[in-house]
């Protein structure tokens, strides 16, 4: 419960301090709720679960439906997997990977006023997703020891640099805060991820 709470007021302070910013970043053409922007994120995250460091490449797309919100999708993938060792000898080694994650997000955007207030956006996120965990004996035969499907609450915040109208960089920290407190919970996970955007 706290983590949400944490979530709505950051996504309400997004929309409260965007009409303060609205005078110095009007464009040409803002999207509008008939006449979205749609656009794609190609890019990398970092994550722990467990304690243990795991890569993913994701991609987002999304559509903006004023300067100030939008909505978004995300799917990721591992591409990094972690061999670590559970007690003593070598048939205590396993592997820990993850599978396809996906979630979907509310979006809100606050245009900060430098470089001429077009070039560099706050943004705030909310949302739900699920992460798809395997942990498995590194030993042949021995098969899967567990399949994780673990579902969170994630909230982050960010920060989306403009190098023209259409392509743009993008950092994200994102908390999946998973609801499941069984035995399997891989904990609350803090994300980092980098990505290129491009506008449509």
């Amino acid at each position: 419960m706290k983590s949400i709470i944490i979530a709505a007021i950051a996504v309400a302070g997004v929309g409260v301090a965007a009409p303060a910013f609205a005078q110095t970043t009007a464009t040409v053409s803002e999207p509008t709720l008939t006449q979205p922007q749609a656009y794609l994120n190609l890019g990398y995250t970092y994550l722990n679960p467990y304690g243990h460091d795991l890569g993913e490449l994701f991609g987002r797309g999304g559509l903006k439906f004023s300067r100030w919100w939008g909505v978004e999708g995300e799917v990721g993938g591992g591409v990094l997997g972690n061999h670590f060792a559970t007690g003593p000898g070598v048939n205590s080694r396993v592997n820990l990977s993850e599978g396809v994650q996906t979630a979907i997000y509310g979006v809100g955007y606050v245009p900060l006023p430098v470089m001429g207030g077009d070039k560099l956006d706050l943004l705030a996120r909310v949302g739900y997703g699920e992460t798809p965990l395997t942990v498995r004996s590194d030993l042949a035969g021995d098969g899967a020891l567990r399949n994780i499907t673990a579902v969170s609450w994630n909230y982050g915040a960010g920060l989306q640099y403009a190098l023209n109208r259409k392509d743009g960089v993008r950092f994200d920290y994102t908390r999946r805060d998973f609801q499941d407190r069984g035995s399997d919970n891989p904990h609350d996970l803090d994300t980092y991820s980098v990505a290129f955007v491009h506008k449509f």
